[in-house]
């Protein structure tokens, strides 16, 4: 994506109150834990509701982020619909959604899990590389990644393939 665009989609979500300026920009991003803690960075005054945010990658090279929810103490909806423009308007390669949980628990529950792959899935279709999902707490995060649990819908698309006749 050109240079142009990108300076313009980070003014829209500057703008919108979805980022702010973008510290760490063309940064490598190699591990969960680095991650995690940029966006314990960004909720240290927040805790007691619940944040998303989808950070964009080009390879490991940091683009920026956008915060994709808030929610109550207990939840917050975190829809494919408004993730997947950011992440293509970005001319990402890749992405990591990232929350926390205001009760100190860092596994995931089960609409996480659901979360999870309903994003796996999109992100195969579109050709993007769902890098991680991350759960951050006040003293803690969890990795999907980390943990192998993120779904792999390559493994399900050739099972799917296999089973059907030519």
């Amino acid at each position: 994506m050109a240079t142009l665009e990108r300076l313009y989609l980070k003014k829209v979500l500057v703008e919108f109150g979805m980022a702010s300026a973008f510290p760490h920009e063309g940064e490598s991003f190699s591990s969960s834990e680095k991650v995690a803690d940029l966006a314990k960075e960004l909720l240290k005054e927040e805790d007691l509701q619940e944040h998303s945010f989808v950070f964009c990658f080009d390879g490991s090279r940091f683009i920026g982020y956008a915060r994709v929810g808030v929610g109550g103490r207990m939840s917050v909806g975190v829809d494919a619909k408004i993730i997947f423009p950011i992440v293509l308007l970005a001319g990402a390669t890749g992405f990591t959604v990232v929350h926390n949980h205001p009760s100190g628990k860092a596994r995931p529950s089960k609409k996480d899990v659901e979360s999870i792959k309903t994003f796996a899935m999109a992100a195969y279709a579109l050709g993007l590389n769902y890098i991680d999902d991350i759960i951050i707490t006040k003293d803690s995060y969890f990795s999907v990644r980390d943990w192998d649990m993120m779904p792999d819908i390559r493994e399900l698309d050739k099972k799917l393939l296999s089973s059907v006749e030519f």
